[in-house]
């Protein structure tokens, strides 16, 4: 490390990927750019532990390579997790590490800098808040689809949290229908509808499935319909109570929103406050750039 610069290790905790990347002081991307890491969070604790020591070791040689010197870290991961002790409390995902501290997972690496954990839709927001034009909002929310279902929202600039550090209104564990709000907007849901209507119980993903829809299969364009349907019914009441003036929709399945808007929009209905409902084009900056904002 020639000229000592210093930059900020950021990270985002999915459910099959931790993505990570390297910032500046200032917040911009370091060269480089966005590594995914590959991990399992049904795997077991040694498979998992291995998985986040990849990810820190892999973001050490992307610092020795552009010269600076890491002075903290942040990291965007899902609830329900101890963002003060930084401790996994999931039951459907990174079970086989609930409770176990992944802090020295990091600090065995870079030494004791500090780290901050922040909730991923938190996070996603207060990337968000950052976007040009975002001045325009007072009462700004985004729903976040992909292995789970997160929702935050922002009033004022300020992205609301609770004393855990988790968004002060959760959806994901929302009662609805038959179960939670995740049983249906998520990956497991939309799976779980398309194998039910279809018969096929093929490994699929919902990318395979949107690639279906997108050729006119008559059951995967029903899942998708359904899934902004469902996703409408359990946002329409947040959204009326919180004033919401514009929502944002990210994360994964969010890439094949088109199949799914119209119905959203159908059931969302006429909500006075609400002017905007935008898919967030390239998501997956935000939650880093929160991580990073975190940090500060």
């Amino acid at each position: 490390m020639t000229d000592g610069r210093r930059c900020v290790v950021v990270a985002d905790v999915g459910g099959t990927f931790v993505k990570s990347a390297l910032f500046d002081t200032e917040g911009n991307l370091l060269p480089g750019g966005i590594v995914e890491t590959r991990i399992d969070s049904g795997g077991t604790a040694e498979t998992i532990a291995r998985g986040f020591h990849a990810v820190a070791r892999r973001m050490a040689t992307h610092a020795d390579r552009v010269h600076a010197v890491v002075q903290a870290i942040g990291i965007s991961v899902p609830g329900p997790f101890d963002y003060e002790h930084g401790r996994f409390l999931m039951n459907h995902k990174y079970r086989t590490i609930k409770g176990i501290r992944i802090r020295p997972w990091f600090t065995d690496v870079f030494g004791p800098v500090p780290i901050r954990f922040v909730h991923d839709a938190a996070a996603a927001m207060m990337g968000l808040m950052t976007e040009p034009g975002m001045e325009r909002y007072s009462r700004v929310a985004v729903v976040t689809l992909g292995t789970g279902l997160g929702f935050a929202m922002a009033i004022d600039g300020k992205v609301q949290l609770n004393g855990q550090g988790c968004p002060t209104i959760s959806l994901f564990d929302r009662p609805y229908r038959n179960g939670i709000a995740e049983d249906y907007v998520s990956r497991r849901g939309i799976l779980a509808r398309y194998r039910e209507y279809s018969g096929n119980h093929e490994t699929l993903d919902v990318v395979d499935v949107a690639t279906l829809a997108q050729g006119n299969d008559a059951h995967a364009l029903t899942v998708f319909r359904e899934t902004g349907t469902m996703l409408g019914e359990i946002l329409r009441p947040v959204l009326i109570e919180q004033g919401i003036e514009c929502l944002f929709i990210g994360g994964q399945i969010a890439r094949s929103a088109r199949l799914f808007d119209c119905s959203l929009r159908a059931a969302l209905g006429v909500i006075p406050s609400l002017h905007a409902v935008q898919t967030v084009s390239d998501f997956t900056i935000l939650p880093l750039r929160g991580a990073f904002l975190a940090t500060r």
